[in-house]
């Protein structure tokens, strides 16, 4: 039987390598397919908090997840069909990509290769990167493409607590190395995924997710300008936008507020970046862009410091009460939160600074863990300046807006 008919008639094992945002979801959707599947994650702690029933993620089934086998032994993969890489891909201090772990999974694949295997990559990575980067891994270990394996770029598309557009809704990118391998992978996710686009190439897929990611990223950045502009020239931004909103073509509203967070928007922008400098064609606009987003949380900084000022108040030790440290609405989800950027900043300058947030029970700082304060719990009349940094779902602002003497709205909620 051929890799095709046993991908048709789910007589395949698949392994999916990472077990995070990405990897875990994808492979509950497999097993919940039918397709025996291991999960692989070097985390040999959240392997075993996975096997006790404890899920990081909350908008996942635990029930979805029955049936996977979890793991740290990369030799499982001997027995698998397709093998897909799920693993973080960050960016240093310096903004330059690091796919190092991808290219660990990869290496780990090649060293496990029995007979033809689909090598599919989810993370992120930099344009020609699958081919100039992952490829050679294989042919070290001596296996040639379209005879020993097949190699796919296959972007994620995770958006954390969205119920509209799930994994199985969302349309997915396939670009293969070859035709073959893109008609096995597009026939692959056609068993768990509506509709699959497949292009022309890696390169063309591997574009496709830096730039749907950093048209957000300037997108956000933009509005966030025009927010500066009009609380200086004392305009209500929201209905600036919602006006705008009622244009029906060439216009696509986005909303202000304390940064980017998550993953995606705070590091595939510089992906796409850095291999233009390397290419001698720099996207200027993008590199400002994104320059302007990481300086978001200082300038909100200086919004409460302004305030308190005009209150006859100072910065130093002053209390102050985030809502919301997450960097998304009614999600877990702390990575990158502009909200913990702010609560540093805020801390380094001696402020007393606290947090609530309904979906996080503490942070750890230099070490230092800071606990969520139930808002029952907080004197608000007491607080000097409270701060909505993220526009949670079931907290009742209307209430504490009467009760505190100053209070900083970065999300609109108000």
């Amino acid at each position: 039987m051929d890799l095709a008919q046993k991908i048709n008639q789910k007589e395949i094992t698949a392994a999916v390598l990472g077990l995070g945002y990405v990897g875990l979801p994808l492979a509950g959707a497999l097993v919940q397919k039918g397709f025996k599947t291991i999960g692989i994650d070097i985390d040999r702690e959240k392997i075993e908090r996975l096997k006790n029933g404890y899920l990081e993620i909350p908008f996942l089934d635990q029930n979805s997840l029955d049936g996977i086998e979890l793991t740290t032994d990369f030799g499982l993969l001997r027995k698998c069909d397709v093998a897909i890489i799920c693993v973080p891909t960050p960016v240093t201090n310096d903004f330059t990509p690091d796919i190092s772990l991808v290219q660990s999974a990869a290496q780990e694949i090649a060293r496990h290769i029995p007979e033809k295997k689909l090598v599919i990559i989810e993370s992120t990575i930099s344009p020609g990167a699958l081919r100039e980067k992952i490829y050679p891994l294989f042919l070290q270990c001596g296996l040639f493409h379209d005879k020993d394996f097949y190699l796919v770029y296959a972007p994620e598309r995770i958006d954390p607590g969205n119920n509209n557009f799930t994994l199985k809704n969302t349309p997915r990118i396939v670009g293969g190395m070859s035709s073959t391998a893109g008609k096995l992978a597009s026939l692959f996710y056609s068993h768990f995924v509506d509709s699959v686009i497949k292009v022309s190439s890696p390169e063309i897929a591997e574009t496709v997710k830096l730039l749907e990611n950093s048209f957000r990223s300037l997108n956000i950045a933009f509005i966030n300008e025009i927010d500066n502009y009009c609380r200086s020239s004392k305009l209500d931004v929201y209905e600036v936008i919602n006006a705008a909103g009622t244009k029906p073509f060439g216009f696509m509203p986005f909303f202000p507020g304390p940064g980017v967070g998550g993953h995606c928007l705070t590091t595939d922008p510089y992906f796409l970046t850095w291999q233009a400098r390397l290419q001698g064609m720099p996207c200027r606009l993008l590199e400002l862009a994104t320059s302007l987003n990481r300086e978001r949380p200082w300038q909100v900084f200086i919004r409460v410091k302004k305030a308190l000022k005009e209150k006859g108040k100072e910065l130093n030790k002053a209390r102050i009460l985030l809502l919301g440290i997450t960097y998304k609405k009614n999600v877990p989800d702390i990575r990158e939160s502009p909200a913990i950027n702010l609560f540093k900043i805020l801390r380094e300058h001696h402020s007393l600074v606290s947090f609530y947030d309904p979906f996080v029970s503490y942070i750890e700082i230099a070490g230092e863990n800071y606990n969520s304060e139930p808002l029952d719990k907080v004197p608000l009349k007491e607080i000097d300046c409270t701060v909505i940094t993220t526009d949670h779902d079931g907290i009742d602002y209307q209430s504490i807006q009467k009760n505190v003497s100053l209070l900083i709205d970065t999300r609109g909620v108000l």
